[in-house]
Protein backbone atom coordinates (compact mmCIF):
# COMPACT_ATOMS: atom_id res chain seq x y z
CA UNK A 1 0.00 0.00 0.00
CA UNK A 2 1.29 3.45 -0.96
CA UNK A 3 0.93 5.68 2.10
CA UNK A 4 1.46 8.76 -0.06
CA UNK A 5 -2.02 8.30 -1.52
CA UNK A 6 -3.74 8.32 1.89
CA UNK A 7 -4.49 11.80 3.30
CA UNK A 8 -4.08 12.61 6.95
CA UNK A 9 -3.53 12.90 9.84
CA UNK A 10 -6.45 15.22 10.32
CA UNK A 11 -6.39 17.85 13.06
CA UNK A 12 -9.40 17.39 15.32
CA UNK A 13 -11.23 20.74 15.26
CA UNK A 14 -14.35 19.30 16.84
CA UNK A 15 -16.33 20.29 18.78
CA UNK A 16 -16.99 23.57 16.98
CA UNK A 17 -19.77 25.66 18.57
CA UNK A 18 -23.17 25.46 16.87
CA UNK A 19 -23.55 28.24 14.34
CA UNK A 20 -19.81 28.40 13.68
CA UNK A 21 -18.24 27.41 10.35
CA UNK A 22 -16.46 24.10 9.99
CA UNK A 23 -15.36 22.22 6.89
CA UNK A 24 -13.07 19.35 5.97
CA UNK A 25 -12.16 18.32 2.44
CA UNK A 26 -9.66 15.80 1.09
CA UNK A 27 -7.54 15.64 -2.02
CA UNK A 28 -7.67 12.09 -3.35
CA UNK A 29 -6.90 12.68 -7.05
CA UNK A 30 -3.39 13.30 -8.34
CA UNK A 31 -2.57 16.87 -9.30
CA UNK A 32 0.56 17.82 -11.27
CA UNK A 33 2.19 21.10 -10.18
CA UNK A 34 4.56 22.90 -12.55
CA UNK A 35 7.62 24.62 -11.05
CA UNK A 36 7.64 28.38 -10.36
CA UNK A 37 3.86 28.83 -10.59
CA UNK A 38 1.55 29.53 -7.62
CA UNK A 39 -1.06 26.79 -8.05
CA UNK A 40 -4.30 26.29 -6.10
CA UNK A 41 -4.55 22.81 -4.58
CA UNK A 42 -7.69 20.79 -5.36
CA UNK A 43 -9.54 19.38 -2.35
CA UNK A 44 -12.71 17.95 -3.89
CA UNK A 45 -13.82 15.18 -1.55
CA UNK A 46 -15.93 17.05 1.01
CA UNK A 47 -16.34 15.28 4.36
CA UNK A 48 -17.92 18.08 6.44
CA UNK A 49 -19.34 21.39 5.28
CA UNK A 50 -21.26 22.98 8.13
CA UNK A 51 -22.78 26.32 7.02
CA UNK A 52 -22.15 25.35 3.33
CA UNK A 53 -19.25 27.78 2.97
CA UNK A 54 -16.85 25.37 1.25
CA UNK A 55 -17.11 25.13 -2.54
CA UNK A 56 -15.64 21.87 -3.79
CA UNK A 57 -15.51 22.99 -7.43
CA UNK A 58 -13.24 25.90 -6.57
CA UNK A 59 -11.67 24.13 -3.58
CA UNK A 60 -12.27 27.33 -1.66
CA UNK A 61 -13.88 28.54 1.52
CA UNK A 62 -15.99 31.71 1.47
CA UNK A 63 -16.69 33.24 4.87
CA UNK A 64 -20.31 34.29 5.36
CA UNK A 65 -19.50 35.94 8.71
CA UNK A 66 -16.63 38.07 9.90
CA UNK A 67 -14.46 36.51 12.58
CA UNK A 68 -11.24 34.75 13.48
CA UNK A 69 -10.66 31.45 11.69
CA UNK A 70 -8.22 28.57 11.94
CA UNK A 71 -7.13 26.68 8.81
CA UNK A 72 -4.96 23.59 8.44
CA UNK A 73 -3.78 21.95 5.24
CA UNK A 74 -1.68 19.01 4.17
CA UNK A 75 -0.27 17.73 0.91
CA UNK A 76 1.60 14.50 0.27
CA UNK A 77 3.89 15.20 -2.66
CA UNK A 78 6.55 13.46 -4.73
CA UNK A 79 8.69 14.27 -7.73
CA UNK A 80 7.78 13.08 -11.22
CA UNK A 81 11.19 11.42 -11.71
CA UNK A 82 14.15 10.27 -9.63
CA UNK A 83 15.98 13.46 -10.70
CA UNK A 84 13.35 15.85 -9.28
CA UNK A 85 14.78 18.14 -6.60
CA UNK A 86 14.07 21.48 -4.99
CA UNK A 87 11.70 23.00 -2.48
CA UNK A 88 8.00 23.64 -2.17
CA UNK A 89 5.94 26.02 -0.09
CA UNK A 90 2.38 25.31 0.97
CA UNK A 91 0.54 28.58 1.54
CA UNK A 92 -2.79 30.08 2.45
CA UNK A 93 -4.31 32.58 0.02
CA UNK A 94 -7.04 35.05 1.00
CA UNK A 95 -8.74 36.99 -1.80
CA UNK A 96 -5.98 36.12 -4.31
CA UNK A 97 -3.11 37.19 -2.03
CA UNK A 98 -0.87 34.70 -0.23
CA UNK A 99 -1.10 35.67 3.45
CA UNK A 100 0.99 32.99 5.15
CA UNK A 101 3.20 29.99 4.58
CA UNK A 102 1.90 26.81 6.17
CA UNK A 103 4.89 24.58 5.37
CA UNK A 104 8.17 24.44 3.48
CA UNK A 105 9.61 21.09 2.40
CA UNK A 106 12.36 19.65 0.22
CA UNK A 107 11.50 17.32 -2.66
CA UNK A 108 14.04 14.66 -3.59
CA UNK A 109 13.12 12.24 -6.37
CA UNK A 110 9.97 10.15 -6.10
CA UNK A 111 10.13 9.89 -2.28
CA UNK A 112 6.83 10.88 -0.69
CA UNK A 113 7.01 13.96 1.54
CA UNK A 114 4.36 15.39 3.81
CA UNK A 115 3.96 19.18 3.90
CA UNK A 116 1.44 20.37 6.47
CA UNK A 117 0.69 23.23 8.80
CA UNK A 118 -1.92 25.50 10.35
CA UNK A 119 -2.72 29.19 10.50
CA UNK A 120 -4.46 29.72 13.83
CA UNK A 121 -5.62 33.35 13.75
CA UNK A 122 -6.83 34.43 10.33
CA UNK A 123 -9.11 37.48 10.51
CA UNK A 124 -11.75 37.32 7.79
CA UNK A 125 -14.54 39.61 6.70
CA UNK A 126 -17.80 38.31 5.27
CA UNK A 127 -17.16 37.42 1.63
CA UNK A 128 -13.42 36.68 1.98
CA UNK A 129 -12.30 33.66 -0.04
CA UNK A 130 -9.62 31.26 1.27
CA UNK A 131 -7.65 28.69 -0.76
CA UNK A 132 -4.56 26.57 -0.27
CA UNK A 133 -1.79 27.09 -2.83
CA UNK A 134 1.47 25.37 -3.58
CA UNK A 135 4.59 26.93 -5.06
CA UNK A 136 7.60 24.82 -6.02
CA UNK A 137 11.10 25.76 -7.06
CA UNK A 138 11.87 22.21 -8.16
CA UNK A 139 13.71 21.48 -11.38
CA UNK A 140 10.71 19.45 -12.67
CA UNK A 141 6.99 19.15 -12.03
CA UNK A 142 5.83 17.51 -8.82
CA UNK A 143 2.71 15.45 -8.06
CA UNK A 144 0.28 15.98 -5.20
CA UNK A 145 -0.89 12.49 -4.29
CA UNK A 146 -3.30 13.34 -1.44
CA UNK A 147 -4.03 15.80 1.33
CA UNK A 148 -6.65 17.66 3.31
CA UNK A 149 -7.86 21.20 3.96
CA UNK A 150 -9.97 22.12 6.96
CA UNK A 151 -11.05 25.22 8.75
CA UNK A 152 -13.28 26.60 11.44
CA UNK A 153 -14.39 29.94 12.80
CA UNK A 154 -13.03 30.24 16.31
CA UNK A 155 -14.53 33.58 17.36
Amino acid sequence: MDLCSIPGPIVNFLPVPIGFSYFLAESTTRQVIAPNVVTPVDYRNVIYNRMNEYNLFGSQFTATRAGVYKFCAQTKVRGTTAATSGSLTLGLMVNNSVVTSLAVAMVQGRTCIDANGCATSVNLSAGDVVRVVLFSTTNQSIIIESGYFEGARTS
